[in-house]
């Protein structure tokens, strides 16, 4: 039996504080573009319930469930994250496109797999681009790093492929 959607934050919040430590949680925020210090509370506890209800209220708690996901994918996360997370990869939708779209046709197992997958070559990217920005010559960035974000960028495309066409099934 699935869990009530009510518990889902609840659940969440104490999966990142079992996690993730206060430092990561710092870091959490900000890739996820939220400011730390200007979440309420105090303790770790406090700042990931305030980091959830933060981004309920922006309709962004998909983002934050992917970076969990990609992060931690060994913790059992909540029932119902890896629905969460592809609404992330997704054009935006309304609420009740959202929930009928997640009631109607829930994530196979390849699908959630794919997901994760893109999430941690994203991440990858961004690191990546990040390096690469540390040089003031594109000339002088390292051949190896160049392939890598050729490659990396190609894998993403291949996911996103198989995904749309697993969606189309």
């Amino acid at each position: 039996m699935s869990q009530p959607r009510a518990l889902f934050p609840s659940r969440l919040r104490q999966g990142i504080t079992d996690a993730f430590s206060a430092e990561e949680l710092i870091t959490l925020c900000s890739d996820l573009g939220v400011d730390y210090e200007s979440l309420g509370g105090e303790g770790k506890e406090a700042k990931a319930r305030e980091l959830i209800e933060h981004l309920v209220r922006r309709d962004q708690l998909a983002p934050l469930v992917a970076y969990c996901l990609s992060k931690r994918p060994r913790y059992p996360w909540p029932e119902g994250s890896n629905e969460v997370a592809e609404l992330s990869a997704t054009p935006s939708l309304d609420a009740a496109q959202t929930a009928s779209a997640t009631a109607i046709r829930p994530l196979s197992e390849e699908q959630a797999s794919l997901q994760r997958q893109l999430v941690g070559l994203r991440e990858n990217l961004r690191l990546i681009e990040e390096r690469m920005s540390e040089f003031v010559e594109f000339t002088a960035v390292p051949l190896q790093l160049v392939k890598n974000k050729r490659q990396t960028e190609a894998r993403i495309a291949e996911l996103e492929r198989r995904l749309a066409g697993l969606a189309r099934d």
